[in-house]
């Protein structure tokens, strides 16, 4: 079975769940926010394992741990974002502490720093930046679909403009597939489905303020995918996950719509209170 048939696959899958979702109203689409979200924070409990050396007991303990709280800060970064200045340092702490416990105590200090960076980094980058989908379904759904159409529509060109047109790499070091013909397209790509889909949806935007919010998006969510490639990369394996045939895992999919939601989010408010 070809890699492109198989994506496709996957791609078909998903797209019937969102189908689903958008069918039995935002409740379904809220729970599937924290589905992704709590995906996220299993596979990217998965990559703590390749920075410190503890024991399958104490991985397994800082694991559980790590998804619970992320978990939690999740619904809070969500629904009661007020309190977030709470729950996240109270949510790091406690979790940081059993790290330096487990780690200190066998004297590999030169590990700690590198896993409670770790650990505040998935906190961030798989419970409050899933949160961000949040607000824009409360927004409005045309407003969260407009979004995933622009960073999924570059991620399809992307992948075809690199695929038959590319030559000269992007960024050979983080991602060696990845070329400047194919990001072109990328962001071509996000603004065709932009445009394209946002009206049949419910999402209509002048066009220069258009072209610049899926420009952006778009621009943003490349850079998601070469930070994904440095997670990667940095804890040695192919794939953040296996849960999407042809894809790889959640974060290989939704790496490019957690680092454009914020961005989008904050240009969409800013055109539309003008």
């Amino acid at each position: 079975m070809s890699n492109l048939f198989t994506r496709t696959i996957s791609a078909v899958v998903a797209l019937m769940l969102l189908g689903l979702s958008v069918k039995f109203g935002r409740s379904s689409l809220y729970l599937l926010c924290f589905v992704s979200s709590l995906l996220s924070l299993t596979e990217f409990s998965g990559l703590l394992r390749r920075v410190g050396s503890v024991t399958h007991f104490e991985f397994k303990v800082i694991r559980i741990g790590f998804v619970i709280l992320g978990s939690i800060l999740f619904v809070f970064a969500s629904r009661y974002s007020q309190y977030l200045i709470i729950t996240f340092p109270l949510a790091f702490v406690v979790l940081a502490a059993a790290v330096s416990w487990f780690v200190a105590r066998k004297e590999n200090l030169s590990e700690l720093l590198p896993m409670l960076n770790m650990l505040f980094l998935g906190f961030i980058y798989c419970s409050v930046l899933p949160s961000v989908s949040v607000r824009l379904i409360e927004l409005g759904v045309g407003v969260f679909l407009c979004h995933l159409s622009v960073v999924f529509g570059g991620d399809i060109f992307a992948y075809f403009f690199g695929r038959f047109l590319g030559k000269y790499k992007l960024h050979e070091a983080l991602s060696p597939k990845k070329t400047i013909e194919g990001s072109i397209g990328g962001l071509l790509g996000s603004l065709l489905l932009g445009f394209g889909l946002g009206p049949q949806i419910g999402f209509e935007i002048p066009m220069l303020q258009g072209i610049i919010l899926f420009a952006v998006t778009g621009l943003f969510a490349q850079l998601g995918d070469l930070f994904e490639s440095f997670l990667k990369r940095y804890a040695q394996v192919k794939d953040s996950g296996f849960i999407m045939p042809g894809h790889g895992g959640v974060l290989d999919r939704l790496d490019g719509v957690l680092f454009s939601s914020p961005v989008f989010l904050l240009i969409y408010f800013l055109f539309s209170r003008n």
